[in-house]
């Protein structure tokens, strides 16, 4: 009988695991409840798309309910349901003005997790409104959340940012991995695209005058003299 009373650590594992499970239940009921009481029908919509079907009004209640929320949730160490944290900053995204919406991002009240970010690149539009918008959002992700997101964005401004990125990482001495979406090609292929782009009187532009000074801090193989030309051309249009 010296062993009564002990629990073995699988008992005490399984216990826990239950309590965790039924916190975790009622976390999820409240924010249903809350739902309701809003007044949004969650019938047919869900996620995001949900938020989108939302009257301004709606928005603006439900987001300022789900904030209270969220605050007791995390003073009472319960868990969030599943997903709740990129909807309420898609909410959020959607009730706030932008000046406002970023206040609660760097205060660490919303996340820019990568299912959210992907869904306001989407709605924001690429106006000179739109892409300073989107550059500023790109600029409070974590570094590899960021450059995969540039690399999706099919825009000359993502060009400049990654060519800069690039660059910059090759004079710093910093990283010599090519950068995605532009195949390696050698530098005689590239050089005359470069001249032709930006010609001068003795046949050497800026460009290539920049290209020979990445050459010297790193290997051919590392320069992705497409993008890095390509961003340059890029800068010199009218984009916005």
């Amino acid at each position: 009988k010296r062993g009564r009373g002990r629990e073995s650590p699988m008992q005490v594992h399984a216990v826990a695991t239950r309590y965790a499970a039924a916190q975790l239940e009622l976390s999820r009921l409240v924010c249903q409840l809350i739902t309701k009481a809003a007044s949004v029908d969650t019938a047919s919509d869900r996620g995001f798309s949900l938020v989108d079907q939302m009257s301004s009004d709606q928005r603006r209640v439900l987001f300022a309910l789900l904030e209270r929320y969220c605050l007791a949730v995390e003073c009472l160490a319960f868990p969030l349901p599943q997903g709740f944290p990129s909807f309420l900053t898609y909410l959020g995204y959607r009730t706030l003005s932008f000046s406002a919406f970023l206040q609660y991002v760097q205060a660490n009240v919303l996340q820019l997790q990568i299912d959210v970010m992907k869904a306001i690149m989407m709605e924001v539009p690429d106006t000179q409104e739109g892409v300073e918008q989107k550059l500023r959002l790109l600029q409070m992700l974590p570094r590899s959340r960021g450059k995969r997101l540039l690399n999706q964005w099919q825009h000359p401004a993502s060009l400049m940012v990654r060519a800069r990125q690039h660059a910059q990482n090759i004079l710093a001495g910093v990283e010599g991995a090519q950068a995605r979406g532009y195949p390696q090609r050698s530098r005689n292929q590239v050089i005359s695209r470069g001249l032709a782009a930006f010609p001068s009187e003795d046949r050497l532009s800026p460009l290539d005058t920049f290209l020979d000074l990445l050459t010297a801090k790193a290997n051919l193989a590392e320069l992705d003299f497409n993008l890095l030309i390509a961003a340059t051309t890029a800068s010199t249009e009218e984009f916005l």
